[in-house]
């Protein structure tokens, strides 16, 4: 919907493609070149239409999403977990956050959020961003996950954000 504030509509996308697309396992097994065994593989296409990526699928969807509802957003390489690894940083209220969909992804069609809009200090963590290419520093924490999406309860307490939640829900 239009009325949707920009991370709103990145979690749409984010969801959508985290509960639609599945990462080709397969692939990793194989031993092939890139591109050569499923052509869709690194594309959107094979995200979208086929519903079986690798990384760079998953990524580039999420890009072509975000471009489509006017959002800002770039493709990232790197590695992660000692192999090539793609990801996204993406522009939300003028602020720039990294994104891995893939990651995000635990197979049970239901989307975690342990990489939705994270620094670029916390995602180096466990991700190596090449620095071959320049890409944004992500250092805004205002559309994280937590911030808009999450109640917490610490020490008896409710977050202060669980109004904003009830009313979106509502």
């Amino acid at each position: 919907p239009t009325s949707y504030s920009e991370v709103e509509k990145e979690k749409l996308i984010h969801d959508y493609i985290v509960t639609h697309d599945k990462y080709d396992y397969d692939i990793l097994n194989m031993d092939v070149s890139y591109g050569s065994a499923l052509p869709h593989d690194w594309d959107a296409y094979g995200a979208l239409i086929e519903g079986k990526s690798v990384c760079e699928g998953y990524t580039k969807l999420f890009q072509y999403l975000c471009y489509c509802v006017g959002i800002n957003c770039t493709t990232v390489s790197g590695s992660g977990n000692g192999g090539e690894h793609m990801w996204d940083a993406v522009k939300i209220d003028n602020a720039w956050y990294m994104v891995d969909v893939t990651w995000d992804d635990n197979d049970y069609d239901l989307p975690v959020y342990s990489y939705f809009n994270i620094t670029t200090k916390i995602l180096s963590k466990d991700h190596i961003i090449n620095t071959d290419l320049a890409y944004p520093n992500c250092s805004a924490t205002t559309a994280s996950f937590n911030a808009n999406f999450a109640i917490t309860i610490e020490n008896g307490k409710i977050s202060s954000n669980y109004k904003i939640i009830i009313d979106r829900i509502a």
